[in-house]
């Protein structure tokens, strides 16, 4: 049976899994029964991939309401997953939406998508830049600035 292979740097804010998990089981919780596969809560309805950087994960939940919780709407559909990282029921990770404008589909990683009322994926900002407040366009610089620092400190350890 494959097992998931998982990634995560200190600040990332989603997980990459690199071999889905064929293994099925049942578990009870809170009173109900989810058929789970690995070490998710609910089966996996799909992989989601990020189109620009193609980041591919198994996603349990589309929507706005995660399961197990009780009080969080999300302001987006959302694909969600269950944090692998945690034994808590109720901690999930969301792996990414569509984008409000071209809809593809975008993982939250800052380079490639961004949150400003609604999902928006980096190339759609940048061709409507100027439709945008001017904080996201100080957020885009930052990103810029924090990328070219973290390219040459890649460049540097390799010499």
């Amino acid at each position: 049976m494959h097992q998931p292979t998982l990634s995560s740097s200190s600040n990332a804010t989603s997980f990459l899994l690199l071999r889905p998990a064929l293994r099925k089981r049942e578990v009870a919780t809170e009173g109900m029964r989810w058929n789970m596969e690995s070490s998710t809560d609910a089966p996996m309805k799909g992989v989601f991939e990020c189109k620009l950087c193609r980041l591919t994960a198994p996603y349990s939940y589309y929507g706005q309401k995660p399961p197990n919780t009780h009080s969080v709407v999300l302001l987006e559909e959302c694909y969600i997953i269950k944090d692998p990282f945690t034994p808590t029921k109720d901690k999930f990770l969301i792996l990414g939406s569509q984008c409000s404008l071209c809809k593809i589909l975008v993982c939250i990683g800052p380079e490639c998508s961004l949150f400003y009322s609604k999902r928006f994926c980096l190339p759609c900002v940048n061709e409507n830049i100027e439709a945008f407040p001017w904080e996201i366009h100080q957020d885009l610089d930052r990103r810029k600035a924090h990328a070219k620092s973290q390219h040459r400190k890649g460049t540097e350890s390799k010499m």
